[in-house]
């Protein structure tokens, strides 16, 4: 677990430093509840690296979870996503639903949710995650893995390697 140990010290340190992060990365936690066939993901962020990547699809400033945010960002979040993310489970594709976002406890990270109910068990998970990749060379994500709370994966994704087979047998 040292390498563990090592990544969470570097995203606790991203997250308590108030001036800009060197740091490029991104936490994507995604839950399988069997009790009532939900995969929910909540993906963490920082907001101006989010607004960096939301960037081609709006000539507006979205500034993200302010006041002044753009009508639009939620959309546009979903429709980035949808690019950023793909998901099958046993060779089937699924679009989680974007559900929406919440500012993160330090306030310079954003929590955004995304959801696939109906989804009856599986034995493989399939996931692409190439979140931030195409801004920044040294962009790192971090996905975690858990079925009805117990940890199936904890893996650590980047652009040369974007994708993950989870198998549950």
């Amino acid at each position: 677990m040292p390498l563990l140990s090592f990544f969470v010290f570097i995203w606790l340190s991203c997250l308590t430093t108030s001036v800009l992060h060197d740091f490029h990365v991104s936490k994507t936690e995604i839950h399988y509840k069997s009790e009532i066939e939900s995969l929910q993901l909540s993906v963490h962020v920082f907001i101006d690296d989010l607004e960096l990547g939301l960037t081609p699809y709006s000539e507006h400033e979205l500034n993200l979870l302010t006041e002044k945010e753009h009508p639009d960002s939620d959309s546009l979040i979903s429709i980035y996503f949808n690019e950023v993310f793909s998901f099958s489970v046993d060779g089937q594709e699924i679009s989680p639903l974007y559900l929406g976002k919440e500012i993160s406890d330090d306030f310079q990270g954003a929590w955004c949710y995304l959801e696939q109910e109906h989804l009856a068990s599986f034995d493989q998970m399939e996931i692409k995650n190439t979140l931030l990749c195409e801004i920044y060379d040294d962009q790192k994500n971090i996905v975690s893995f858990k079925v009805d709370n117990k940890r199936k994966a904890f893996n650590i994704l980047d652009k040369e390697d974007s994708e993950l087979t989870i198998n549950l047998e």
